[in-house]
């Protein structure tokens, strides 16, 4: 059983209501920041909308769920996402038939921001290329010639309209502020859409998460000055590290 854990502005979610329709089990939970949604009859037993927190990112609103749930897990596969997920991945409707081929563990949803192996691409799909955990023990490791040692340096030589925040903080000083295990080799990352379980998230405690949640709503010593929306930028560099490591 999946559910969709949504952090929606103002996007059209008519999607989703035409995916729930598709599949009957699955169940969807909507942080609404912007105008009242009305769903349909027959989907008000599968559909949860909440108060968003007004925080212009959808990290916050990721968070919110795994300490508001984090006592009352269940087997249901999560699916993170913005209100309008073919915006990252124009594959997206589709890559939702293909759940079977996804990663166990975690899986990135994001196609349009990385190239395969990162993304869930038609490769994987398709049966073309592995299905990828990173970091797990067996996973292949990456090099990327705009990639720094994470653990000394930025976290991208040139990173374009990021660079405000990649000089500020690194993983391994984020791992240990927040109580996470530090992988022991690090690859370029980046993600807003993903998937990932329970089970991914009970490995750590419920403490660990709020000290997340509060480095994206306040910062740490290097961030504080930073904006919400860029410090959730680096949350997008982290999940990975967070649900499989």
């Amino acid at each position: 059983m999946f559910r969709f854990v949504i952090a929606r502005h103002t996007e059209d979610v008519s999607w989703l209501f035409d995916t729930l329709r598709n599949f009957d089990s699955w169940k969807a939970t909507i942080y609404n920041d912007g105008p009242t949604i009305d769903v349909p009859t027959e989907l008000l037993c599968r559909v949860d909308v909440l108060p968003g927190d007004k925080v212009p990112a959808e990290a916050t609103k990721y968070l919110q769920f795994i300490i508001d749930n984090y006592d009352n897990p269940n087997d249901e596969r999560l699916i993170f996402l913005q209100a309008d997920p073919v915006y990252h991945n124009y594959t997206f409707l589709e890559v939702l038939k293909h759940t079977d081929k996804w990663n166990p563990y975690y899986q990135n949803l994001c196609l349009n921001v990385h190239s395969p192996p990162w993304g869930c691409s038609r490769e994987i799909l398709e049966g073309k290329a592995p299905n990828i955990t990173y970091f797990s023990e067996k996973a292949a490791v990456w090099s990327d010639k705009n990639m720094d040692d994470l653990f000394e340096g930025e976290y991208y030589k040139d990173p374009g309209w990021l660079k405000e925040y990649n000089t500020r903080t690194n993983v391994s000083k984020l791992c240990a502020e927040w109580g996470v295990k530090r992988p022991a080799s690090v690859d370029k990352t980046y993600c807003a859409l993903f998937s990932t379980n329970w089970a991914c998230i009970k490995r750590y405690p419920i403490d660990t998460w709020r000290k997340i949640h509060d480095f994206n709503i306040h910062g740490n010593a290097d961030t504080r000055d930073m904006t919400m929306k860029l410090r959730a930028c680096i949350l997008e560099s982290m999940w990975a590290v967070l649900f499989t490591v």
